[in-house]
């Protein structure tokens, strides 16, 4: 499907005869078609966790075949190609595109060209510098290493804008599948070259081929061209706000990544690689929430940024979704770690079971903390995101650095500390923007939040009496997660939190063709034609 494309005024089809050239034309006006946001969710979300159940067997496989050391290995390496990539991967192009009023195929074209030279000297760099890189992290074996996830910088930059059309178009099956994509070839190369023997190559080799392949998936779909055309004067609407949230970038990547380099710096790359494990398995779900958060809801936010009482309400019901997934799960792992480690893991890995039941409540808390940064950055206020992210930086880098006294649990620990205590001023400073306050989500998140801890409350009590009882890891495990299960659904089912209430109607709703004005189940917003 080609972009909406609007003809400018002073055309010839405005009747004074001028003609307009080809690189002024108005490509993906955000006055265009859109699709229900109810719509969106439930297709991003299905096909989410269907790339989440793909992570999770792969890396399950994965531990078996690969060691510690090399999950660690690559997972050093990885954060400073992630650097790159987070800070001068799209330089902050692919959101200023998604919000820019008057995109043309000027401003695309150069944006692309911009992007493919930055994404050539990330790669060169990494070319060059991989051995000196490899020994700042400690350890010479990861030259190579290095030289292959360096690659990605080039892969990657060639898809930034055309994805960044897809999300302005609300274009989300072709975001979400082509991620799938990439998953899927990910994990399947990884898995066949870490049967053949190949060690952390495996994993480095497979994520560039996976990359590789959703690139190509990427330019087939997409129905942009861009013109051989480049000049640095083009890049000037959006130059201010790109270098902004490139810089926002690094702060927001550095709490991401801080704790794992710490560990692997200070600790070694064996207990990078428990630590590499516990957020492995946790950032995959919270990789579903947050990836349908940024996908769907960021550009709906963009399209209604000067209505706060729209805003407030499609985020409100939003984090209440996010919350009614991502705590219960995220709760009922912590309960349930250390049988899942033996059964599932393999004895190999025990050194992890505490740290996963520690990352699993962070991991409820980032769930909602995370969705703040697109109120931001749909009100254009990248400036005051910029100086929440410094100011979180340093405090969890201090967390981390005192935590790491005490071991590789003591990063964890440090990890949870942090986070609980920026947890407030997390939702007090966006919320202002949309004249609300952090007590407006209580609503929202309450039930959800009440409903996870006792199902985990419930998971963790039947796992301790399997263990007293002398039953098997398996049984425990399975007993813990059905317990879990039923008894966090069935309060839902009886209290019935707005969450819950809106999942229903995002689930069960179907239409084909709406009318005009109707309101979208979700966001509260005038749906158009479906697409």
């Amino acid at each position: 499907m080609a972009f909406l494309v609007s003809t400018p005024v002073g055309s010839p089809s405005d009747g004074d005869g001028d003609g307009v050239s080809p690189l002024d034309v108005v490509i993906a006006p955000l006055d265009g078609p859109r699709g229900g946001m109810g719509s969106a969710v439930r297709w991003m979300g299905s096909v989410q966790v269907g790339t989440q159940v793909i992570r999770v067997l792969g890396t399950v496989g994965l531990a078996r075949l690969l060691t510690p050391a090399d999950f660690g290995l690559v997972a050093l390496v990885s954060v400073i190609a992630g650097m790159f990539e987070q800070v001068l991967g799209d330089t902050g192009t692919t959101s200023a595109l998604v919000r820019h009023d008057r995109l043309t195929q000027r401003l695309a074209s150069s944006v692309l060209f911009w992007n493919l030279m930055v994404g050539a000297a990330t790669t060169t760099f990494f070319m060059v510098a991989a051995r000196p890189l490899a020994t700042l992290l400690g350890d010479v074996t990861a030259t190579g290493v290095a030289r292959v996830i360096g690659c990605l910088a080039f892969v990657n930059a060639t898809t930034y804008v055309q994805t960044g059309l897809f999300r302005r178009t609300l274009q989300f099956k072709k975001v979400a599948t082509t991620n799938l994509v990439n998953v899927s070839v990910t994990m399947g190369v990884t898995l066949v070259l870490a049967a053949l023997g190949w060690g952390a190559w495996a994993l480095a080799v497979g994520t560039v081929t996976g990359s590789a392949a959703a690139a190509a998936l990427t330019w087939i779909w997409s129905g942009w061209r861009p013109s051989l055309h480049f000049a640095w004067h083009d890049l000037e609407p959006i130059r201010g706000f790109s270098a902004r949230l490139s810089l926002q970038n690094f702060f927001t990547y550095s709490i991401q990544v801080g704790d794992r380099f710490l560990v692997g710096r200070l600790l070694g790359v064996t207990d990078l690689g428990y630590y590499g494990m516990a957020n492995r398995l946790l950032n995959y779900p919270l990789q579903t929430s947050a990836q349908t958060f940024r996908e769907v809801v960021y550009p709906n936010l963009a399209r209604i940024k000067d209505d706060d009482e729209a805003m407030r309400t499609t985020y409100r019901r939003t984090v209440g979704g996010i919350a009614l997934v991502m705590v219960p799960l995220c709760l009922t792992i912590a309960a349930v770690a250390g049988p899942m480690v033996h059964v599932v893991l393999g004895q190999q890995w025990i050194p992890a079971i505490p740290l996963i039941s520690i990352i699993a409540v962070v991991g409820a808390l980032q769930s909602l903390t995370t969705t703040t940064g697109p109120i931001y950055i749909a009100k254009g206020r990248v400036d005051l995101l910029l100086r929440w992210s410094s100011f979180s930086c340093v405090v969890l880098l201090g967390c981390y650095l005192i935590g790491a006294h005490w071991g590789v649990t003591g990063v964890g620990l440090g990890f949870l500390a942090g986070i609980t205590v920026l947890s407030y001023p997390a939702f007090r400073i966006p919320l202002r923007l949309i004249d609300a306050r952090p007590a407006y989500l209580v609503g929202a998140v309450a039930g959800p939040v009440f409903c996870g801890v006792a199902g985990a409350a419930a998971a963790f009590g039947t796992v301790r009496a399997f263990a007293a009882a002398g039953r098997p890891e398996w049984a425990a495990l399975l007993a813990g997660l059905a317990v879990s299960g039923v008894v966090t659904v069935g309060l839902l089912a009886v209290l019935r939190p707005p969450a819950w209430r809106d999942g229903l109607t995002v689930l069960m709703h179907r239409r084909r063709s709406p009318r005009p004005g109707r309101q979208d189940p979700v966001a509260g917003t005038p749906a158009a034609e479906e697409r």
